[in-house]
């Protein structure tokens, strides 16, 4: 058991609320990405995407327990976690440190089924709002909202 715990540290990174508020532009996106070892998956003219543990599923879909795109035009981004350890929860520790430092904006709906909550970081260098919401499947987002122009 004591060399389990030794090895906990290993498991137990993702972004973290100091990395996500830092998110002002494609490269500050792309640093995030590749500092925290996502590798790009495509990209087009429309938006870049990244993956962490990316690999192809029985039936030859592309599958990771990480996603994340950057939309080109307006500067949108997200980030979906797909992967919980034992002792780590990386999407609800982020959302909780959020809610714990940010400032409540407005609920939104995503879909028919789904609505997300979202919020105004006051110490984030970008001007825009943090979104969060979960997908039925369990997955959690996070999503960057640029404030209209």
């Amino acid at each position: 058991m004591q060399y389990f715990l030794l090895l906990l540290p290993l498991f137990c990174f993702s972004q973290s609320y100091e990395e996500i508020i830092t998110i002002t532009d494609l490269q500050h996106f792309q640093k995030v990405m590749l500092e925290n070892d996502y590798k790009k998956f495509k990209s087009d003219s429309i938006s870049i995407a990244y993956a962490k543990g990316a690999e192809k599923d029985s039936l030859g879909n592309d599958v990771a327990y990480r996603w994340s795109s950057y939309h080109l035009d307006d500067g949108f981004w997200r980030i979906k976690i797909n992967d919980s350890w034992l002792f780590d929860d990386p999407y609800n520790d982020l959302y909780n440190k959020v809610k714990d430092t940010c400032e409540f904006h407005k609920v939104f709906e995503v879909n028919d089924s789904v609505e997300a909550v979202s919020y105004k970081c006051n110490d984030a260098k970008f001007d825009g709002f943090l979104g969060f919401y979960k997908n039925d499947d369990g997955s959690g987002n996070i999503t960057y909202f640029p404030k209209p122009k």
